[in-house]
């Protein structure tokens, strides 16, 4: 037996109709899909373009910082060189006027309008010298032996010297515990290195403002980029809120005789002495500041420094 399914023409047509548009709309969903696929694929090539052109430009800069950073440590070790080379020449020549001019002095009746001159190329000679010790500091040798002191210690006796020096006029604050500061130092190191800083931050603050001065014990893990060493420190910081030091003046300011004040303010070593001193503990100096607002100075010295050092 043969069963015949008659379909009549109007159903026939719809369904022919349903199969097509379902046809079309797998076609469509089709190319939807192949599109799509090419902006992701667009898209992802963008990123990965973006992030190497984003890591060359972070290695180029590494580059450029790490050839910066060896320039200057060039420039500095040239630098203090010089310094102890002059220091050396000038000592020696100012031995020799002192050494004249006391003869001549001793020489001379007390009346003799002479007296002034003599004292005056004495005078002078002597400045010479203080001046031949400081840029031997500057250059990293030691001047004198003193039994080393704990940092803190050194700092609290400073504490009459530093109102002389900024004056009465600034607020200084002192933040220095006697438990903190454990850092040994020759003393005679220690009151050089808070005198000039101290001097440089009452000079920045003019007749006002405020000067913290703290001393804190860190230990500083190793890979530290402003510290070379690692282990337990001993951290000296002088803060000020005077002008702050500008961006471009800011990796000369360790230059003996540089100075970002105006010329008529003096150069100084103040900060080319501090760092002579630093090195010699295989400290390191942190300087940190923003125009306008402030600096802070920080010296970082290892409680562990050989016994060389001081």
């Amino acid at each position: 037996m043969v069963w015949v399914l008659y379909v009549g023409p109007d159903r026939l047509f719809k369904r022919l109709e349903a199969a097509g548009s379902r046809h079309a709309l797998e076609r469509a969903s089709l190319s939807v899909v192949v599109l799509a696929s090419g902006e992701v694929l667009m898209a992802a090539l963008l990123i990965a373009r973006v992030a190497a052109s984003t890591f060359e430009s972070l290695r180029l800069a590494r580059e450029k910082a790490e050839v910066e950073r060896r320039a200057q440590a060039q420039k500095t070790e040239i630098i203090k060189r010089l310094s102890g080379g002059v220091s050396h020449v000038i000592n020696n020549l100012m031995t020799v006027v002192l050494g004249n001019a006391q003869l001549l002095r001793s020489s001379t009746p007390p009346t003799s309008p002479d007296v002034e001159s003599i004292d005056a190329i004495s005078k002078a000679a002597q400045d010479a010298s203080r001046l031949a010790g400081r840029l031997g500091l500057a250059s990293g040798n030691k001047q004198r032996a003193d039994d080393p002191r704990p940092l803190s210690d050194v700092v609290l006796s400073r504490k009459d010297a530093v109102i002389r020096i900024v004056g009465m006029k600034r607020d200084v604050v002192w933040d220095v515990p006697t438990s903190e500061g454990k850092a040994l130092v020759a003393p005679a190191d220690a009151e050089v290195i808070v005198s000039e800083l101290v001097s440089n931050a009452g000079e920045a603050t003019y007749h006002a403002g405020k000067i913290t001065i703290r001393v804190r014990d860190q230990f500083i893990p190793e890979g530290t980029p402003h510290c070379p060493t690692q282990g337990l420190h001993t951290i000296l910081e002088i803060a000020d809120t005077g002008r702050g030091i500008s961006r471009d003046d800011l990796p000369r300011v360790v230059e003996p005789f540089f100075s970002h004040r105006p010329f008529h303010e003096g150069r100084g070593l103040g900060l080319s002495v501090v760092q002579g001193i630093v090195s010699r503990y295989r400290g390191s100096l942190l300087i940190e500041t923003v125009p306008g607002t402030g600096a802070v100075v920080k010296v970082f010295l290892p409680v562990d420094a050989p016994s060389e050092a001081v």
